[in-house]
């Protein structure tokens, strides 16, 4: 049969003339209506034991055509029968009656037809079942046309004539009575004695009767509840088997013998203990005597166990979460069932999550700021070691306390501060991020700390869970504020002074000749005063030289001046000598604060174009930061520019932390260094009325680059008035040379 199906797939064979529709020949058949219908029994040798369905044939060799829907059927709904296939119902029939297997499974015609063709008397019909074969004409797949026409043919047939072919597949035929010849014979004689055990088989057939339609209807419900047990057991997810008192495994359902390797028959008859859970994780062995299944038997008490592993039949072991259940029976502990999943994933993400929270803490233990988190009723959940150093509590004084009440109850000025107004607290109630630089916070023995802190929520799942606070003590750095504000306040009040004080906070040109004996320094501003200033003091163990460009000129321009010297001064305090980019960072914050630019209303706009050298000891190299502001090197005749970054310092919208970089620069003998302020090259003049320009100034360099620093001096100042011409000075002009 399954070479005939496979000449129908190949094309060698077109038509079927009787054929069983299935889900799987639909892929090349084409099907006509039913002709007619059989139904599938069961038949068995005459001297087989009683057997009423399906299940009575669990353990027989039961044989079946291979390639019939009844062996496809079987094997889906009915997969714990035995099934051997054969080539046709006549082989397996005689398979049959020779005893070479216990059952044979299919339609009911062909099996009448074949016993009655071939004398096998030995067979006989035990059971119907459930199914029947509708038997259509099949046509191949490409000729639809033919499967139409054939299907009016059969319309056409009568019932009569269908009788008729179904009456003609059937070989077995009934007859009842008797030649009366017969009974005159033999009924006279025996006539009495027969009425008599006629009497005595009636009544015991009727109690028989009785007792099997009992014994059916038990047998049938517990084939039910066997079924039903069977569907629950291979349609739970977890792995499920049974033992018995020895600890032997007596079931198991498919995702047992799945998750484990072993097959069905491998894993039956087996010590489970032995099979499946010898050895501990690490490759020690595991006692029998401590095993979990093992103890369910003994004490008859459940167990929960999630930290072992059961092995594969592979030799590979994976992490189980099981629970052992004892089974009575009266009273007694009979068994056990383990119902056990792989938890393998969920384990590797425990200790995955662990290692996250320890590199969470070793992060947080490490961050210079005090870290502290919240919930949302604003209870600290978790501190950093900065935090609990700072505020002078102990952890667990920490942990479990509102954080606002603890120490964020007051203003700087010592009044009550409500919670309700507290930007710890909206942020964990409104949603918003917050940097805060104007309040305190009280440590535990009721001083205040100025603080700088930002507040950031927790978000979990689209909800807030809580807030992140990171704080840092700027109290120091407030008190230079302060006095920094206060010097402003004066500069502010002596304007009028503001020459004075710009000459003499500019220092004198011998504050070079520590450094180098060849240098220069050209500060001509616009007006009386500008906003060019320039620096040489020392800074570490080294020295600060430095070019500057505020925004504007005259007193505007010196007024910014100020401000620049006094927000340089305080940065050459705060940051560590020789971190060129750290200073211009800090003097841009500075600066962003004395001008509020720092906040997000306000009109102001100013800041300083700045170019910073800073002069180590050794002179063989030195460090380089540009904010908008470039360095100019001349090493024979060839000038190359070191650009410094895009960003000025102070103006409003950069931002407040932005980052300078520090340039590595060689000092070799005979190079020149320059830098100049853009009142030079954008000095407008010449025959188009164009600026100066860096091309220029670059030319003018090359060709002094070999002359003595004193005497380039006299040749910038002719360039520039010779290209100005009669052109108005924009803008202030500074220029600074040295050879180191």
């Amino acid at each position: 049969w399954e070479q005939v199906l496979d000449k129908v797939k190949s094309g060698d064979v077109d038509i079927l003339p009787a054929v069983v529709r299935t889900a799987e020949r639909e892929a090349f058949l084409n099907f006509t209506k039913p002709i007619v219908n059989f139904p599938v029994v069961i038949a068995t040798h005459r001297n087989g034991p009683f057997v009423g369905n399906f299940f009575d044939l669990k353990g027989w060799k039961t044989g079946v055509v291979g390639g019939y829907a009844i062996e496809q059927r079987l094997a889906k709904v009915h997969p714990y029968l035995t099934v051997l296939p054969f080539k046709n119902v006549k082989e397996g029939l005689i398979a049959l009656q020779n005893e070479k297997i216990d059952a044979f499974i299919d339609n009911l015609g062909s099996i009448t037809y074949l016993i009655d063709k071939n004398n096998l008397t030995d067979i006989k019909i035990a059971a119907p079942t459930d199914y029947k074969y509708e038997i259509s004409i099949g046509v191949r797949k490409d000729w639809p046309e033919l499967a139409a026409l054939l299907d009016r043919a059969i319309d056409s047939i009568d019932d009569k004539e269908r009788t008729a072919i179904q009456n003609s597949w059937l070989a077995v035929k009934v007859e009842f009575g008797l030649d009366i010849k017969t009974i005159l014979i033999w009924a006279v004689p025996i006539g009495g004695g027969a009425v008599l055990i006629i009497a005595v088989i009636v009544l015991w057939n009727r109690r028989m009767a009785r007792e099997i339609n009992e014994r059916i209807r038990a047998e049938k419900k517990l084939a039910e509840a066997e079924e039903r047990s069977r569907l629950l057991l291979e349609s739970v997810g977890e792995g499920v088997f049974g033992v018995d008192n020895d600890g032997k495994i007596t079931f198991a359902n498919p995702m047992a013998t799945s998750l484990l390797g072993f097959t069905l028959d491998e894993m039956l008859g087996a010590n489970s203990h032995e099979l499946i859970h010898h050895h501990h994780q690490d490759g020690s062995v595991h006692p029998a005597s401590q095993c979990s299944m093992n103890k369910s038997l003994e004490d008859g008490k459940a167990y929960r166990i999630d930290d072992e592993v059961f092995w594969r039949k592979d030799g590979t072991s994976f992490e189980v979460e099981y629970h052992s259940t004892p089974v009575r029976k009266n009273g007694e502990v009979i068994g056990a069932v383990l119902a056990f999943s792989d938890i393998s994933l969920r384990k590797e993400a425990e200790r995955r999550l662990a290692e996250s929270e320890e590199s969470t803490r070793r992060l947080l233990a490490s961050i210079g700021e005090g870290v502290f988190g919240v919930d949302t009723s604003g209870v600290i959940t978790f501190v950093n070691p900065q935090c609990i150093n700072q505020l002078g509590y102990t952890e667990g004084e920490l942990l479990g306390s509102r954080a606002h009440p603890l120490f964020h109850h007051h203003r700087a000025d010592g009044s009550d501060y409500p919670v309700q107004e507290c930007w710890m607290y909206k942020s964990f109630t409104e949603g918003d991020s917050y940097r805060i630089d104007d309040e305190v916070l009280w440590r535990k023995d009721g001083t205040p700390m100025e603080v700088e802190y930002n507040s950031t929520p927790i978000v979990k799942d689209d909800g807030i869970v809580g807030a992140v606070i990171s704080f840092i003590d700027i109290s120091l750095r407030k008190k230079a504020e302060r006095e920094l504000n206060d010097a402003f306040d004066v500069i502010g009040d002596s304007i009028n002074y503001a020459t004075h004080i710009q000459h003499s906070i500019l220092p004198h040109h011998k504050s070079f000749e520590d450094v180098t004996s060849d240098h220069f320094i050209i500060w001509e501003p616009r007006d009386k005063v500008g906003g060019d200033l320039y620096w040489c003091n020392p800074w570490g163990l080294g020295k600060l030289v430095a070019l500057g460009d505020c925004t504007g000129h005259g007193v505007p321009g010196a007024f910014m001046t100020m401000i620049a010297n006094g927000a340089m001064e305080m940065a050459t305090l705060e940051t560590m000598p020789g971190d060129v980019g750290a200073l211009l960072q800090r003097v841009h914050q500075l600066v962003q604060e004395t001008l509020g630019q720092h906040l997000s209303d306000g009109d102001s706009d100013d800041g300083l174009d700045l170019g910073v050298c800073y002069l180590s000891p050794e002179k063989k190299t030195f460090k380089f930061a540009g904010a908008r502001f470039s360095l100019f090197r001349v090493d024979d005749n060839e000038v190359i520019e070191i650009k410094g970054d895009k960003s000025g310092t102070g103006y409003r919208g950069i931002p407040f932390n932005v980052s300078f970089t520090s340039h590595e620069v060689e000092a070799a003998e005979h190079t020149s260094f320059y830098m100049t302020s853009d009142g030079l090259v954008d000095q407008v003049g010449g025959p188009k009325g164009r600026g100066f320009g860096k091309r220029r100034f670059k030319n003018l360099l090359a060709q002094l680059g070999s002359l003595p620093m004193n005497e380039h001096i006299e040749a910038i100042r002719r360039a520039l008035q010779d290209y100005q011409g009669e052109e108005k000075r924009r803008d202030d002009v500074s220029v600074m040379g040295f050879r180191l």
